[in-house]
Formats: C-alpha cells, sequence, structure tokens
C-alpha cells in the first residue's frame, strides 16, 4: 500500500475491522464508561525530528470519533496520575497527550481521532523497549 507508514516512522502498524465483528458493539474504558469500538486503528513511532507516538482511532460514525475525542482528555488527566503510569515514568509523557478530532476521508463519512505523545528520547527508549518485550513475549507463546 503507498504510503501506509508515514515517512519518519520506525514502527508502524495498523488493525483495520479485528476488534469487533459486531456493528454497535462497545468498548467500556475505566472512568470513561461505553465506547464505540474503533473500525480501524493505526500505530506509528517516529524518532525524527522528535520522538513521538501516534495513534489514528478510525470510526464508520462521525458521532463516535466526537464522543471519543470529547472523553480522551479526560483520561489523560485521569492517568497521568495513576501508580501504574508513575511507576513506569511515564506521567510526563501522558500529560503531553494531544488528542484531535478529524473528518475521515472516507466512502462512510466516518470520522478519525488522532492521539500524539511527543517525547524525549529517553521516554521513546522506554516505549520501545516495552514494545518489544511485549512483543516477544507474545511471538514465544
Amino acid at each position: 500500500e503507498d504510503n501506509a507508514t508515514p515517512p519518519n516512522a520506525v514502527l508502524s502498524a495498523t488493525m483495520a475491522d479485528m476488534l469487533s465483528n459486531k456493528p454497535g458493539q462497545a468498548l467500556t474504558l475505566p472512568g470513561a464508561g461505553p465506547l464505540a469500538v474503533p473500525k480501524r486503528v493505526a500505530v506509528a513511532v517516529a524518532l525524527q525530528p522528535q520522538p513521538e507516538l501516534e495513534i489514528r482511532l478510525g470510526f464508520g460514525e462521525r458521532n463516535d470519533a466526537t464522543q471519543w475525542a470529547r472523553v480522551l482528555p479526560d483520561l489523560r488527566r485521569q492517568y497521568t496520575a495513576h501508580p501504574l503510569v508513575a511507576l513506569g515514568g511515564m506521567s510526563a509523557v501522558i500529560a503531553r497527550v494531544n488528542v484531535e478530532q478529524r473528518s475521515a476521508e472516507t466512502a462512510d463519512g466516518g470520522g478519525e481521532v488522532v492521539i500524539k505523545a511527543p517525547m524525549t528520547p529517553l521516554e521513546a527508549e522506554r516505549i520501545l523497549t516495552l514494545i518489544g518485550n511485549l512483543l516477544r513475549g507474545q511471538l514465544a507463546q
């Protein structure tokens, strides 16, 4: 697929229609209640010009994207002080998370929520190490 990976990404993954096979199925996040399951999730990690994690959540309905965009800033504030986030040294990353809602250019007229987390090189190294360890654990099973 042309332009599937952002030009500055060192890690990129996309899932489409893998999280739910039932229309209208909801995902319950602690502190947010039920939210529509994204139809598409794309994750990219870039190191240049500044390390950044970007997550794109695609929805078939614009209202679903609006609901996620409204709830995510509250979750950011809630999880910035979470003990596991603090112990993992990720509170500063969570505090810098930026949430943006966009109209998706799709035939179904849905919406997209873009979550960007800029970070320092040390924070990026920790996140990439965590991702690598999680992948090794899953691949070993």
